[in-house]
């Protein structure tokens, strides 16, 4: 064996070795995972100095990682070690305050994006700065102003969409994730509605595109630098997908601008929505007065059905698909009020899970209850101070005191789109079928960092009423 051959086994190897901890938390049964959070433990004893070390029990169980430093913390900021950097986590409302007003050239949300998604590597040498510019301009305009302002027309159409696929995947049972395929359907038949791009390799590769980065991604971050252009192109199939999006959307881009300059006018497994249902198949007991209340509004807008709006809020505070939110990274040294300090390249994030499950905030928050943010007896809702705010049963409310969809100017300017379509299934399901879970025992969710999605192989069961 030659010095270039060696190199390259070297390098295979090295690849290999991430892909394994990278997928090991959904391969391996879940008896094996706990092994290797207590072999993990077990070795922190001996290495108390080794940042690196101490951060791999973050990736294998980082919402449990964050719940423990919460629980002892007693309501002030602490810190977590992951194997790229620091953690500070702030609970408190002064410091949410502080963390979300905080000035972007010190804590930036941008560059979080940037860390997580390594575009340089994964999105074909794209370049993304430190801190959002005039390029970013045009998403959120899209989303915030024009796809809101088009919603109520849009209504109609997409729920004849979501009614189409969730037919043909029930009918057609090809996967074993329901969720995944109502999102893959909504995803497929929107594309063709607004861009006319309906054809499988156009299909197939957007919805391999967000996968193939999260996972390149993820492998760039615990490679060293010199490896992270290899083991991307590894990781993406040398960027594949990415090409066959480009390849077909340039020409649509260019019939559209073509006719502008005519003048021519007006011619994502989706996790929560997956634990919506799952919530509605564990708790059967709501399928009557949510049904009944879509007999007086049977197409679900804002603020016309406040059952079910309760109802998909309560399952985003129970199952919180993320144990952080409202991540800063640190481009210069931020010092919170009591002096907790944020070093450059750390990150300041607050421990919504935690915070969602606290006693202190809501009543029995273990407890599912799927109208707790309705009025009760003269209360603005079922929870405490925590989530009141002047219309707390507000589905797409953002506020410092529900930081689901963010808050401040970075809040998701896609909410209110996102929001439509989660109501949208939701009303479909329970208008046309009746579900449940093959196996109610089964674990439904796994971790990677601090990320809690569902489990693959949880099977839900769709009969047509």
């Amino acid at each position: 064996m030659n010095a270039l051959e060696a190199q390259k086994t070297f390098l295979l190897l090295l690849a290999s070795l991430a892909i394994l901890c990278v997928v090991v938390q959904s391969s391996l049964p879940l008896l094996i995972k706990r092994n290797l959070e207590h072999t993990l433990n077990h070795i922190l004893q001996y290495t108390p100095g080794s940042r690196f070390i101490r951060g791999l029990r973050y990736l294998i169980n980082g919402p449990k990682t964050v719940q423990d430093g919460y629980s002892k913390a007693g309501g002030k900021p602490f810190l977590i070690a992951t194997p790229t950097n620091n953690h500070l986590l702030v609970s408190s409302p002064t410091h949410i305050e502080e963390l979300v007003t905080a000035p972007s050239i010190q804590l930036s949300l941008h560059a979080v994006a940037k860390e997580m998604l390594q575009p340089k590597y994964t999105m074909r040498g794209f370049e993304w700065q430190d801190q959002r510019g005039v390029e970013g301009t045009g998403f959120v305009r899209a989303l915030r102003s024009l796809l809101t302002a088009h919603l109520p027309q849009l209504l109609p159409k997409l729920q004849l969409i979501i009614r189409k696929g969730l037919r043909d995947e029930v009918a057609q049972y090809r996967r074993k994730d329901s969720g995944l395929n109502i999102a893959r359907s909504d995803f497929a038949d929107d594309q063709k509605a607004y861009c006319e791009a309906q054809n499988t390799p156009f299909l197939e590769a957007a919805l391999r595109f967000p996968q193939d980065v999260i996972i390149a991604a993820e492998l760039v971050r615990l490679m060293p630098n010199f490896l992270a252009p290899f083991v991307a192109r590894l990781a993406t199939q040398n960027h594949k997908s990415s090409k066959v999006m480009f390849d077909c959307l340039v020409p649509i881009v260019e019939q559209r601008l073509k006719c502008r300059s005519l003048n021519h006018k007006n011619s994502e497994k989706a996790p929560t929505s997956t634990f919506s249902l799952v919530d509605l198949c564990v708790f059967p007991e709501y399928f009557a007065p949510l049904r009944e209340e879509l007999e007086q509004n049977p197409l679900p807008v804002e603020g016309s059905t406040p059952r079910m709006d309760s109802f998909l809020k309560e399952s985003m505070r129970y199952n919180s698909i993320d144990a952080i939110t409202c991540r800063r990274k640190a481009l210069d040294t931020f010092t919170f009020s009591g002096g907790y300090t944020v070093k450059v390249g750390d990150w300041a994030c607050v421990p919504q899970q935690a915070m969602m499950h606290d006693p202190q905030y809501y009543e029995n928050p273990a407890a599912f209850d799927g109208f707790r943010f309705l009025p009760k007896d003269g209360e603005k809702s079922g929870a405490k101070d925590m989530a009141q705010n002047e219309n707390p049963n507000m589905f797409t409310t953002s506020s410092p005191n529900w930081l689901i969809w963010g808050s401040g100017k970075t809040v998701c300017p896609g909410r209110f789109y996102g929001a439509a379509i989660m109501r949208l299934i939701m009303a479909e399901v329970l208008q046309s079928y009746d579900c449940s879970l093959r196996d109610p025992k089964l674990p439904r969710t796994m971790t990677w960092r601090s990320s809690i999605v569902p489990r693959e192989g949880v099977i839900m069961l769709f009969q047509k009423r």
